[in-house]
């Protein structure tokens, strides 16, 4: 539905990327993106209109990126962004606030009935790195899921909200 890649080939993906980081030292970032709000969209404007906002913010989720930057979509309402070569918190925040200025936005769309409406979305965004943040893939992921639920629930998008471990 939203022509990324699903959470199986993120799976592989991110054994190459770990293999990467292994056999060669290149440290990676992992980044986790959560649409605040969803299930609102859905109770107000319907599935379809929802499946609308995940296709529109999958395809911004794919603007400026480097070409061995990998996106998928997660799993509902979340996706994920794994970008190589990494290893300064500030290059990730640095990519954390581009990305939310590109999706934070006013979208405007046609409902099912032909009426343009305008819906607001915001995300939730986490991330960590895996040089600093953790010791295997599935502990990046967890500081990486951590981090996003204190954006969440912060909504202060302060990049001074990154949890360290």
């Amino acid at each position: 539905m939203t022509d990324l890649y699903n959470r199986a080939a993120f799976d592989h993906r991110l054994e190459d990327f770990e293999a990467d980081f292994h056999r060669y030292g290149r440290s990676y970032a992992l980044i986790l993106f959560d649409i605040n709000d969803f299930k609102s969209i859905n109770d107000t404007h319907g599935h379809a209109v929802g499946d609308i906002i995940l296709q529109q913010v999958a395809q911004r989720l794919l603007m400026f990126n480097r070409a061995s930057d990998f996106v998928c979509r997660y799993g509902g309402d979340e996706f994920i962004l794994i970008t190589p070569n990494i290893t300064r918190l500030e290059l990730l925040s640095e990519i954390i606030e581009n990305k939310r200025a590109i999706i934070n936005d006013k979208y405007a769309l046609k409902s099912p009935s032909n009426e343009l409406i305008y819906i607001d979305v915001s995300i939730a965004i986490g991330g960590a790195i895996r040089s600093l943040d953790a010791v295997t893939s599935q502990a990046l992921i967890e500081v990486a899921d951590g981090n996003m639920y204190l954006d969440k629930k912060n909504k202060s998008h302060q990049t001074s909200d990154i949890k360290r471990i």
